[in-house]
């Protein structure tokens, strides 16, 4: 015991304070040895174990709280608001309930077995974290695969060509949120939470992240950026969004380009007008080329609104009534860099 400093614990912050509390708690209320042979079932009540902690100790120890050697000694009644000490209880099943109380009010008590998705949506908005389902599912070392694309029908999509996606966000920024919050948590987990990101204008909010020497493989175009052991990012090629994976797609940035231009002999200087009257899907469309350089080919054209939003909108109603399908080289690239990833559960 000499060799070991001397470490006053009341000089210590709260945090430490604490966990070195429910350690000490944990030894004597397992210890069989010291109750003198009487029967001794110890209850913990505890409120917000996570206060004063950081939140890589506070997912720790719920890890801890929830584990079957502690369960096996101690019967725990826990009140929290922290989406990490709720994820660290993923994968207890039936050993754990959860009771959602929201302005006084009991919404509902099930099984950590028997919650799905709606649930997590209600715990996560109760506790304003929107990443909570990623937690809980990186925690019970289920892989998460998600799009920026707020669309049913892209995910659809994406399923039934073989690339797993099991969450949708509502655009590039809130995906940046995403990656940003679990990169600097240390979660001890052997599962994968991958996004896919398009390759467009959002991607640069990514630039201090996806570095050349995160790059653990290149495909077709498409790069797998490795961010942390768990957390890892798939780019689209260069200017390519989800849409551009349609071989359709150029067929219908033609027809929209004949409804949005005129490259009549008569255009001024040889390039092209815009129209006068459009259908009202494409009025935002035609609203953002007005404003825009004149274009000299059918090629500058179809860049010009191919990321226009009526333009894309328009394109997707094409895909659902035709069930339209991503190329194969594509969806190819996908799964096979999310084998390089350690992605489970793909033949």
């Amino acid at each position: 015991m000499d060799a070991f400093p001397e470490v006053s614990l009341s000089e210590q912050g709260n945090g430490i304070q604490s966990t070195v509390l429910y350690q000490t708690h944990y030894l004597l209320d397992s210890d069989r040895t010291i109750h003198r042979g009487r029967l001794h079932f110890p209850i913990w009540l505890i409120e917000e174990p996570e206060t004063f902690l950081h939140a890589d100790i506070a997912y720790k120890l719920g890890k801890l709280l929830v584990s079957d050697e502690w369960l096996g000694a101690i019967q725990m009644v826990i009140t929290t608001h922290s989406p990490l000490i709720l994820a660290a209880s993923s994968s207890s099943g039936d050993n754990i309930s959860w009771s959602l109380l929201n302005q006084g009010q009991l919404e509902f008590s099930k099984e950590v077995s028997e919650l799905d998705a709606s649930d997590f949506d209600r715990v996560g908005a109760c506790l304003g974290e929107p990443n909570f389902e990623v937690y809980f599912n990186a925690s019970k070392f289920e892989d998460s695969l998600i799009i920026e694309d707020s669309r049913a029908l892209t995910a659809d999509v994406l399923v039934k060509s073989g690339v797993p996606v099991t969450k949708r966000l509502t655009g590039s920024s809130e995906l940046k949120k995403y990656v940003d919050t679990l990169r600097v948590l240390d979660l001890d987990v052997s599962s994968r939470v991958i996004f896919l990101l398009d390759n467009d204008k959002g991607a640069r909010e990514f630039k201090s992240i996806l570095r050349e020497e995160c790059v653990e493989a290149r495909l077709n175009g498409f790069v797998l950026y490795k961010i942390k052991d768990y957390l890892f990012v798939i780019l689209f090629p260069e200017d390519m969004a989800v849409e551009d994976m349609f071989s359709e797609y150029d067929d219908s940035l033609c027809s929209d380009v004949d409804i949005l231009y005129d490259f009549n002999e008569h255009a001024n200087d040889g390039g092209a007008t815009v129209t006068r009257a459009v259908p009202p899907d494409l009025s935002r469309a035609h609203a953002e080329i007005r404003g825009k350089s004149k274009v000299g080919s059918v090629s500058e054209a179809k860049r010009q609104i191919a990321k226009c939003q009526d333009v894309k909108d328009r394109f997707w109603v094409r895909v659902e009534k035709e069930e339209l399908m991503i190329d194969n080289l594509c969806s190819e690239s996908i799964r096979n860099l999310l084998v390089v990833s350690g992605w489970r559960g793909l033949n």
